[in-house]
């Protein structure tokens, strides 16, 4: 629904004689209106300064007397749209008189009875617009210059500035004239009317001095138009979500105030949000298409934020729950985290729920919500996300790899994205069901369009050969400059900007007219533009500093430029000074942003003035900044400012860092990281920003980010303590920055490279403890690391070096509790890599090891949970390799050793959720041994203690969806206990027990694709179980419920094996009933739909055990059938399960018992009967 403030204008129509008030009315523009737009912004209105210096385009009209009507006519065509607010600046020359049949033509078409006889133009806006309309009185205000000292001025400049002073004909009346209309102003408008001191620059021969002017102005106008609009004033946002949503809002109705065109773009894109879904019951199911998300893709400047803005307009007005985001809106807006908090809000505000998002803390726990709190939302409305600017979210892999989004994409939700072509772009096209639509440049016809709207702002006409210009303007590459919107605004802005230097120039070119020759004056501005935008932006930044002066200027947007997120107004009143050399001036401060207004935006809760356009960023730094000494100077300068700040400062703990790695100051970045205390938000802050400088170096080959980083270990002449105290901040506080972003090759270059230091410390000063026990905690990483690759042999290298460190200090210090619970912990390490390499022998042993180190712990304080719960893991895995052994006796006194720790620990704490979980995990393992025994009634006894303790954890707290899921297992553990002594009414009731739990959290959940999984394995099950009772009809809709599930995920990830397989498995499945009730080709459609998905798993890695058996299984059940159907492609399908068995060694694997018919027939075809 449409939940947009609609903004309103208010047009300010200025009224002047033009010549001798041009300075007045370039510091209106300069400094009086720029702030009032500020502040009427805040109270959702625009501000229309309405300046006909540009004249009217007669162009057109013919004869001069055409010409002189238009203008009169547009004059008071605009102050009747402008309406109730009117400036009028008088001076000492009373304008121009038209003829009396042209003026009183003009003044009779407006609805005007006044007396009209020697009447300039001036005077008659003022009494049309003011005088004559008592209602407008209260609206309207007069300035009245006093008198410049015209005895002291060159006679043509007196001449220009005053009637008592001019040589032309008629002077005399018309000063007359002029003391009549200011008496009239003065009586008729008391309260409305000021006079005014202006100096006079003889040198320049322009009137200067009238910044006390202006602020009164500023002051006069706003106490009107704050009256006025006093009903839009909105109260301070309460809550960062309410900030963001209001900048988000002022964002959107800036880009949507001048949009024009793309209209078949923006149908498509509605289309693609709004078509109703296709059976999304579960809110899963496909689109015809299969497509849920759409790229728009372009270049800088290309207008994607405005079509975003126009896009979002158009869906607030449909039925959809819409959310929208903009990473360039403000500065929280780049971090994912703040993303996924806002949209978790607003989803559950959409389902009447509380908000979630201050309770979590992890990143996972964040995506997991709002995948599940989408899917909710899905499963009833239409969910529409919009995601603008893609590339200006963190550079993290989260952020840029979007692995954030839900695996399953609902079917009744939508993504429109907007992008420049970068990795985050390319990482979301990667996804199924995700296309990619270019955003075409404005074309001619658009593109003057716009620029007639954004001259419309302004109550300007562009004339046609201007507008010719800058349609004519191509870039480099051939395409026309015009086609990017952004360049066209600025164009267009320059033209806007022009002052009364430009107006005097005016004056030297050619033409008959005041008109043609303002024309000359655009056209000529028009064509000297450059069609680059960083160009274009060059101009402004001259335009700039030639206004507000060029130290000032520059040292603002140098500044600007390079911060990241801008400047608070506090740091630049330290900044600006020590950089441009001038005193701080609030006013020329002021001056100076108001001037370049439309290029910045503030941003964060902190309010730093940063640049709106990443593309002005590019262009200071190209233009002022190529220097790279001069870069790094300012960043030390910035680096130095922020160490003066409090400590409290948060832009300290993030950007101290940021500058001081950007100066190259190494052994600032060193002993910064070093001497900070742990814990602290500035540690947290600066290891963030460290973090994210290594991150920002993942692409290229050799990361060079991270070889800078390393270097600070061991700068020359750098004392041992201080690398050893950095080691020890990359080991756990880096770590912990790069913990959730970082590929596993950046983390093990890392934590080898402290690993290489720390062993040079620690062989240099072996008294050092602290430095010896974090070289173990790197090898530790190091083998955490290689192990994650599958690296094992690597793994246990370094988890023995560790290990051997532990002994040491274990040795030195055998009271020392923490080192021997590290020694346990080593051990078990080992054995777990052990283990996976298959060497049993030596698992057992280092577990062994790790459970008689907890034993003695144990033994000193038996009142230690953790210590308790440490040595139940250690009987664990003590079980686990008997178990792997086949040493059944040995595993079982384990898991029951492990279960009465269990046993102890919840009887002393019953209420702990966690000891209650680990005894059932313990009877489920004491069941699986069981059952591998074939102790069936052991194993049922097991599994229905588990059951009992899952149910009562359920009862206490419904809502934990793991917990539900662990109950689903249990049911479906005592199913297959039952289905195996041949209980099969009793087996279909767990099974339906364990399916009504997973259907639960699916519709909870839909996008959970582990819930989803959970599924499908429980509708097989039951299918199994009604295939087995003789029901195949009832078998074969369970497999196809099962099949349903898998092909949806098997689509939302073709590159997920796992998920393939399933998909696999279930047409075999389908295929084994449809071949049992005697559907023989529908049983080799399934068949066959199998085959071709193991033939593709087979096809990525051919040396994939299981999948050469899936496909082996899949030749020889579609020989059985063609078999059986007396087929004479039966030999050949046998044939290749021959070749298949013959490549995995000739070992026939194992099949059940109903198959001995197979294992005969393969028997036979291999003649080895």
């Amino acid at each position: 629904m449409n939940t947009a403030i609609s903004w309103q204008s208010r047009p300010v129509f200025v009224t002047s004689t033009f010549r001798d008030f041009q300075a007045e009315r370039d510091h209106l523009h300069r400094f009086v209106f720029t702030e009032l737009e500020e502040r009427l912004k805040a109270r959702y209105h625009y501000l229309e300064p309405i300046d006909l210096r540009w004249g009217v385009d007669t162009a057109a009209a013919g004869e001069e007397e055409t010409r002189q009507r238009l203008v009169l006519k547009v004059c008071l065509a605009e102050i009747e749209r402008s309406r109730p607010f009117l400036i009028a600046l008088i001076g000492d020359r009373y304008g121009w008189v038209p003829p009396l049949e042209r003026i009183r033509a003009a003044a009779e078409e407006a609805g005007h009875r006044g007396a009209l006889e020697g009447t300039s133009v001036t005077a008659l806006e003022i009494e049309y617009g003011v005088l004559d309309n008592p209602a407008q009185c209260a609206r309207s205000r007069f300035y009245l210059r006093e008198p410049l000292p015209y005895a002291e001025m060159a006679a043509a400049s007196a001449a220009l500035y005053s009637e008592g002073y001019s040589t032309e004909p008629g002077a005399a009346t018309a000063a007359m004239r002029l003391a009549a209309l200011k008496a009239r102003i003065r009586t008729e408008q008391r309260g409305r009317w000021r006079t005014y001191r202006a100096e006079w620059d003889g040198a320049r021969r322009c009137v200067t001095g009238l910044d006390a002017w202006g602020r009164q102005v500023l002051e006069d106008l706003w106490s009107d138009l704050a009256a006025e609009t006093a009903a839009w004033a909105v109260a301070a946002p309460i809550t960062w979500q309410a900030q963001e949503a209001r900048l988000l809002e002022q964002l959107i109705a800036l880009k949507c105030r001048d949009f024009v065109g793309r209209e078949g773009l923006l149908g498509t894109l509605v289309r693609h949000a709004t078509d109703p879904a296709v059976g999304c019951g579960d809110g899963l199911e496909p689109t015809p298409e299969g497509a849920w998300g759409i790229c728009v893709t372009g270049p800088a400047g290309a207008g994607k934020t405005a079509l975003f803005s126009r896009l979002h307009r158009l869906l607030s007005a449909q039925e959809v729950v819409l959310l929208a985001h903009a990473a360039g809106a403000s500065q929280r807006a780049g971090r994912l985290e703040d993303l996924m908090r806002r949209w978790i809000g607003e989803l559950a505000a959409a389902l009447g729920l509380p908000d979630p998002a201050p309770d979590l803390t992890e990143r996972e726990a964040l995506q997991d919500t709002f995948a599940r709190l989408l899917g909710q939302t899905a499963a009833g409305r239409r969910v529409v996300c919009l995601l603008d600017a893609l590339d200006q979210l963190e550079a993290t892999p989260a952020a840029q790899q979007l692995t954030w989004l839900p695996r399953l994409w609902p079917s009744n939700a939508r993504l429109i994205a907007t992008a420049i072509p970068c990795v985050a772009s390319a990482a979301l096209l990667a996804h199924p069901g995700v296309g990619e639509q270019a955003l075409p440049r404005l074309d001619d016809g658009e593109a003057g369009a716009l620029a007639d709207r954004l001259c419309r702002r302004y109550h300007k006409t562009l004339p046609e050969p201007v507008r010719a210009a800058l349609l004519a303007k191509t870039r480099v590459d051939g395409s026309s400059a015009a086609g990017l919107p952004l360049w066209l605004a600025l164009a267009v802005e320059e033209l806007l900007l022009l002052d009364a230097d430009d107006f005097a120039r005016a004056r030297t070119l050619p033409g008959a007219t005041a008109g043609e020759r303002m024309r000359a004056l655009l056209c000529a501005e028009a064509a000297s533009f450059p069609p680059e935008i960083d160009a274009l932006y060059g101009r402004l930044l001259k335009r700039a500093e030639q206004v507000h002066g060029r130290a000032w200027t520059r040292a603002f947007v140098e500044l600007t430029a390079l911060g990241r997120a801008g400047w608070r107004e506090s740091d630049l009143k330290v900044l600006l000074p020590q950089v441009s050399g001038q005193a701080w001036d609030d006013l020329a401060f002021a001056a100076l942003r108001r001037t370049l207004r439309a290029h910045l935006v503030q941003r964060g809760e902190q309010a730093q003035w940063d640049f709106a356009h990443g593309q002005l960023r590019a262009a200071v730094l190209a233009r002022n900044l190529d220097d790279p000494a001069r870069r790094r100077a300012l960043h030390t300068r910035l680096a130095d400012h922020l160490e003066g700040v409090s400590a409290e400062d948060p832009l300290r703990h993030t950007e101290r860092m940021y500058h001081l790695i950007h100066a190259d100051d190494r052994a600032r970045v060193a002993a910064y990281s070093a001497g900070l205390t742990r814990p602290s938000p500035e540690l947290t802050g600066a290891m963030r920003t460290l973090g994210e400088h290594l991150l920002a170096g993942e692409g290229a080959t050799a990361n060079g980010h991270l070889h800078w980083a390393l270097g600070l270990l061991d700068l020359p002449g750098q004392a041992p303590a201080r690398s050893g105290a950095l080691c020890n901040r990359y080991l756990f506080d880096l770590r912990d920055a790069l913990q959730q972003e970082a590929r596993v090759e950046l983390r093990l270059g890392l934590f080898e490279g402290v690993r290489d230091v720390l062993r040079r410390l620690a062989a240099a000063a072996p008294e050092q403890v602290a430095w010896r026990r974090d070289l173990a905690v790197s090898h530790n990483l190091v083998g955490d690391l290689r192990r994650a690759r599958g690296d094992l042999h690597e793994a246990e290298r370094a988890y023995r070096a560790e290990l051997q460190i532990s002994e040491l200090l274990v040795a030195a210090d055998p009271g020392n509790a923490e080192f021997r619970r590290d020694l346990a912990l080593n051990h078990e390490r080992l054995g777990d890599v052990r283990r996976a390499r298959g060497d049993l022998d030596g698992a057992e042993r280092a577990y062994r090891a790790s459970l008689a180190i907890r034993e003695r712990l144990v033994a000193v304080d038996p009142s230690d949970a953790q210590w308790q719960r440490d040595r139940a893991v250690g009987h664990e895995r003590v079980g686990d390799v008997r178990q792997a052994r086949g040493d059944l006796d040995g595993a079982e006194r384990a898991y029951w050793a492990e279960l009465a720790i269990g046993e102890h620990l919840a009887a002393a704490d019953p209420r702990n959720a966690q000891w209650q979980r680990d005894r059932a995990v313990g009877h489920d393992r004491l069941g699986d041994l069981q059952q591998a025994r074939g102790d069936l009634d052991g194993a049922e006894r097991a599994y229905r203690a588990s059951l009992a303790i899952l149910e009562r954890l359920v009862a206490i707290d419904p809502g934990q969806a793991h917990r539900q899921r662990d109950l689903a297992v249990s049911h479906n553990k005592v199913g297959d206990i039952l289905r195996a002594r041949g209980d099969l009414d009793g087996a279909e009731q767990a099974y339906r027990a364990s399916l009504a739990i997973a259907d639960r959290l699916v519709a909870a959940d839909p996008g959970n694709a582990e819930w989803q999984r959970d599924l499908a394995v429980s509708h097989d099950r039951v299918g199994d179980v009604r295939q087995a009772r003789g029901d195949p009809n009832g078998a074969e809709r369970a497999h196809r419920a099962s099949l349903a599930i898998r092909e949806r995920l098997a689509a939302a990830d073709p590159r997920n094996t796992e998920w393939q397989r399933d998909h696999a498995v279930s047409h075999n499945r389908l295929g084994d009933v449809r071949q049992a009730i005697g559907d023989l080709p529908g049983a080799l459609a399934s068949f066959h739909a199998a085959l071709a998905q193991v033939q593709a798993l087979a096809g990525v890695d051919p040396s994939n055990y299981q999948w050469r058996i899936d496909l082996w299984e899949g030749y020889w059940r579609i020989a059985d059938v063609l078999e059986r159907t007396r087929e004479p492609a039966a030999s050949m399908y046998w044939a290749k399960a021959q070749r298949v068995l013959a490549d995995l060694g000739g070992v026939m694997p194992a099949l059940p018992e109903a198959d001995r018919r197979i294992l005969e027939r393969l028997g036979k075809t291999l003649g080895t009967e």
